[in-house]
């Protein structure tokens, strides 16, 4: 049997199918909201390392993307931190919470604390590799810039470059000792 989305939302009603479903919010435990609210939190953190991506790793060709500057890279490091830390105590602080509750409630709130912990993992794993990425093509960019004024350093004229092909005057070029 098919059924009509229209006439399906029209039985719902004004209030839709939450406000059957979703207690209200004055209706809430304490552990409740605490872990909506880390979930908002994980969400938000997520969200915010996924779109500044791209900013946060930079870009060989600084034309086509804009970058952040390490100021700006160091504020958002000390807040995804901060983030981190506030949303693994406030898991913590949940398990404190079921400590006394048995049943079937303590296991759904051992499952939501589970869903928490494993989203803020990878929210954190985002982040740490986002990071990584960045180091990395920091520490590459160096090393060409290093390996780049060297060689100049080593070879300043042609002259120079041409005497050494021809093995006379080896004075401006330096030679590798293995």
């Amino acid at each position: 049997a098919v059924v009509s989305t229209q006439s399906t939302g029209a039985q719902l009603g004004k209030k839709g199918l939450d406000a059957d479903i979703l207690p209200s919010k004055a209706h809430q435990s304490h552990f409740t909201k605490t872990a909506c609210g880390v979930l908002n939190t994980i969400t938000q953190l997520d969200e915010l390392v996924r779109e500044t991506k791209d900013q946060y790793i930079g870009s060989t060709c600084s034309d086509l993307f804009s970058s952040l500057s390490d100021a700006q890279r160091l504020e958002f490091d000390m807040s995804a931190n901060m983030f981190m830390v506030q949303c693994k105590d406030a898991i913590a602080s949940l398990n404190t919470l079921i400590i006394d509750i048995e049943g079937q409630l303590r296991q759904h709130q051992e499952g939501v604390i589970f869903v928490l912990t494993h989203s803020l993992k990878q929210a954190c794993d985002r982040y740490s590799h986002t990071k990584a990425v960045h180091v990395k093509q920091a520490l590459e960019q160096h090393k060409l810039a290093r390996l780049s004024s060297h060689r100049v350093e080593n070879i300043r004229t042609m002259e120079q470059v041409e005497d050494y092909a021809r093995g006379g005057d080896q004075g401006g070029v330096a030679e590798d000792e293995d």
